[in-house]
């Protein structure tokens, strides 16, 4: 269930809220459209664990990345 290395912020910081990675890396992966997924090459991570961490960690991505 790997990713690509930049990718392991990301994941450290979803920890600190409580969240861990549910699924990352899926070589092969494509989308619904027929694209390639971000999952494909370890560009993408899915997250799970409780609502309350989640929008934490949202709150936190939207302040540091977002507008």
């Amino acid at each position: 269930m790997g990713a690509r290395a930049s990718m392991a912020p990301f994941a450290g910081a979803a920890s600190r809220f409580g969240l861990r990675v549910a699924s990352g890396l899926r070589p092969g992966a494509i989308t619904s459209s027929g694209n390639k997924s971000y999952h494909s090459t370890g560009e993408a991570l899915d997250l799970a664990g409780n609502p309350s961490g989640m929008l934490g960690f949202f709150r936190q991505m939207k302040a540091k990345y977002g507008p």
